[in-house]
Formats: structure tokens, sequence, C-alpha cells
């Protein structure tokens, strides 16, 4: 009776790997092993796949993260003082010095400039802003004198001469305008539209 019942479905069986021989119903354990091998051999290889990819996505924030550690922080090789030192020379005075902020201040008539310069300490500076104040209009002094002294103290900032003049050229071309730029990490900005003009080196 078994073997009839099994006869009236051929198809089914032979779909699934089953054979009718002596009565007996075999499963063809070759076909199965085979695709139980080939399964196997898919998943792993996903597997594997994933794990790359997550590896990789790893690796990738790893490298984001560092990137970020490794962000300057202070404008590399210099201090306050080879900064205001200059400026004294220059006829700067000094009106704070507090440890972690110095400014300086040049009065001409009808204008004067003014260097704030801010760090953690003497040793790690953070930023120097430099800024034009004009008092009159009688006594305006051309543009010249304002980017001669937006430049002088550039020049006391320990860059690359490359970068140096890359920034120069940068600042006389944007003399009276609102730019922004960022040369081997560190920030410049000037403000050359509104009264009073800023010129910015920070590392933030």
């Amino acid at each position: 009776m078994l073997k009839k019942a099994i006869q009236t479905l051929p198809g089914l069986y032979r779909n699934i790997g089953l054979t009718v021989e002596n009565d007996k119903v075999k499963v063809n354990f070759v076909k199965f092993g085979i695709f139980i091998v080939i399964i196997t051999a898919i998943v792993v290889i996903l597997g594997q796949a994933n794990k790359d990819n997550s590896t990789s996505s790893n690796q990738s924030t790893n490298t984001e993260q560092t990137k970020e550690i490794e962000k300057i922080k202070y404008i590399p090789n210099i201090s306050a003082s080879d900064i205001y030192l200059n400026l004294e020379k220059k006829g700067f005075v000094r009106e704070v010095a507090s440890g972690k902020e110095w400014i300086y201040k040049l009065d001409q008539e009808g204008y004067n400039f003014t260097v704030s310069i801010v760090g953690d300490s003497p040793q790690k500076i953070i930023g120097v802003k430099t800024t034009f104040i004009e008092y009159t209009h009688t006594q305006k002094p051309p543009d010249s004198t304002i980017k001669v002294v937006f430049i002088y103290i550039l020049g006391l900032i320990n860059q690359s001469p490359n970068s140096k003049d890359s920034i120069a050229l940068w600042l006389e071309n944007n003399m009276n305008k609102d730019a922004t730029t960022n040369i081997e990490g560190i920030n410049y900005s000037i403000s050359g539209t509104d009264k009073p003009k800023i010129f910015t080196i920070s590392t933030e």
C-alpha cells in the first residue's frame, strides 16, 4: 500500500530528491549534501563580506576621529611675546596683559589700530585679531596703510613662506570684502565692507 501511494506522486518526490526503490523511500543524500555545502558557502561568504564592511566602516570612523584629534588647536611656533614685542617696536601701546589676552593699540589722528592676542597661555596662542577703527573722514589713511599693517601682523605668524605669500595675496584681493580662507589648518578672515575693518588669524 505504501509503495502504491508513493508511486501516485512521483513528481513530488523527485523534485525534493526522493526515489522509490525496493519499496523504500530513499533520500538522495548526495544532492542534498551538495545543496547544504553550497548554502553554507554562501552564508560564509556573505558573513565575511559584512564583517569586511563593518571593519572598513570602523576604520573610516577611527580615521575621522583621529583627524579631529589632530586638528590644530594653537597657532604653531608662536608665542604672545613674539607678537607684542614687535608691536611695541612699531609704536603700539599695551592696554591689557592678563596671561591669556594681550591688547595693544596704535593711536593716530582720526583712527587707530588695535591688536588682540588670545590664547590659553603665552605659548599657546589661539588667535590674533587686528582691528582698524576710523574716527573721522578727514584723517583717514589710504587702504595701502591698512593693508601694510595687516600684512605686517601676518608676517609675525610663523607660517611657511609659500603660505605667507598666498595669504598676503588673498588679503590684498579681499581688503574691501568679507572673506574667509583656511591655509595649513589656520583660519583667516577679513571684514572689509563695514567699519571697523577686522583681520583675524585663528585656529577656531
